[in-house]
């Protein structure tokens, strides 16, 4: 038997069933969300690092005044 008379598997495509599709579109929303919370929890923890710097050079934080605003002093009108 020559090559020629075998059939070839080049050029031909496996239809995936709804299951194996189901499955890659599963695993790779997957990976999108664990990329997007990993991307978040670095942005969070380089903005904690930037705020706390901030807080530890500010004027405030040697003082021991804080920037929060007192419920009291804002009273709400109806």
């Amino acid at each position: 038997m020559t090559s020629a008379n075998k059939p070839s598997r080049l050029g031909k495509t496996q239809r995936m069933n709804a299951e194996s599709k189901a499955e890659v579109t599963r695993q790779i929303s997957s990976e999108i969300a664990q990329t997007e919370a990993e991307q978040r929890r670095l942005k969070t923890e380089k903005l904690k690092a930037a705020r706390l710097a901030l807080e530890e050079n500010s004027p405030l934080a040697k003082t021991g005044n804080t920037l929060k605003k007192r419920a009291d002093n804002n009273p709400k009108v109806k």
